[in-house]
């Protein structure tokens, strides 16, 4: 996330109307304040599977409830990163600088 702190706000404030270069900055700052909230609630949910998704939890005797309950912490991280590659790939298409910003 370093490079889209210090050269996306750049590349935004070079690239669109000096008056609506606020509006595209608090954007995305609230981006960055509502995303984490939604992933601390989406990866709760995760918790409630169990780590072994290949394996009923319930014929070890555990449930959520259980002291030794693993959950599966690591889907959000796949889902995560699947949807970053895909959100990446316009952002690819991108010039150094948009055509008119001059």
């Amino acid at each position: 996330a370093t490079p889209l702190y210090t050269l996306g706000i750049t590349y935004m404030d070079e690239n669109v109307p000096q008056r609506s270069s606020s509006f595209y900055n608090g954007i995305f700052y609230t981006g960055s304040i509502i995303g984490p909230a939604i992933g601390y609630m989406v990866g709760a949910k995760f918790l409630d599977f169990y780590t072994d998704v290949f394996v009923d939890p319930k014929s070890l005797g555990l449930d959520p409830n259980n002291p030794k309950w693993v959950g599966a912490w690591w889907i959000g991280f796949l889902i995560s990163g699947f949807i970053g590659v895909l959100l990446s790939l316009p952002l690819l298409a991108f010039p150094a600088s948009l055509p008119g910003s001059g």
